[in-house]
C-alpha cells in the first residue's frame, strides 16, 4: 500500500523540487531537478555562457559586461526557480569567481539583485565536486581526468 501512495505521490508532483546553480569561468548553468540523490529527474537544465574567466585572466577582475551577463542570467534563473517552486536552491562559484579581486562586489549583486547566496568553492571543493560528478556520470571510471 505504502508503494502505491508514494507513486501516486510522485505523480502528482509532490516530490519537491530542488536546483543548483554553477557559476563557472566560461558559463552559469541552472539544474532543476526532482527525486533523490541516486536518481533525479531533470526538470530543467540551461546554461548561459558568460565568460566570467575572460577578464579575471586579463584584467584580474570580472569585467563590467561579465557582470551585467551574470546578472541577468541569475536574476532569470532565480525567476524560473520561484516559477517551478524549488524548495532547495544551492548556487555556487569556482575560479573566476574565487580569483577575482572584485570579488565581493560580484556576490553583494548576486545577494542583493538576484536574492542569490552564492557559495563559492575552494579549489579543493571544486576539485572534489568535479571527481564526484565524474564518477556519477561514469561509474567505473579509473584514471586521470582532465
Amino acid at each position: 500500500m505504502a508503494l502505491s501512495t508514494k507513486n501516486e505521490r510522485r505523480r502528482a508532483g509532490d516530490i519537491p523540487v530542488s536546483a543548483v546553480i554553477d557559476i563557472g569561468s566560461n558559463s552559469i548553468r541552472l539544474v532543476a531537478f526532482r527525486g533523490d540523490r541516486r536518481t533525479p529527474l531533470v526538470l530543467f537544465n540551461e546554461k548561459v555562457m558568460a565568460g566570467l574567466g575572460r577578464g579575471v585572466a586579463d584584467t584580474g577582475a570580472i569585467t563590467p559586461e561579465g557582470l551585467e551577463t551574470a546578472r541577468a542570467a541569475l536574476t532569470r534563473f532565480r525567476l524560473l526557480c520561484d516559477d517551478m517552486n524549488v524548495v532547495r536552491l544551492y548556487a555556487f562559484a569556482t575560479a573566476a569567481v574565487r580569483d577575482a579581486r572584485n570579488r565581493d562586489i560580484f556576490l553583494d549583486m548576486t545577494r542583493r539583485r538576484c536574492a542569490l547566496d552564492v557559495r563559492v568553492l575552494s579549489g579543493a571543493e571544486e576539485a572534489r565536486l568535479a571527481a564526484y560528478g565524474v564518477i556519477a556520470g561514469i561509474p567505473n571510471a579509473d584514471g586521470v581526468v582532465g
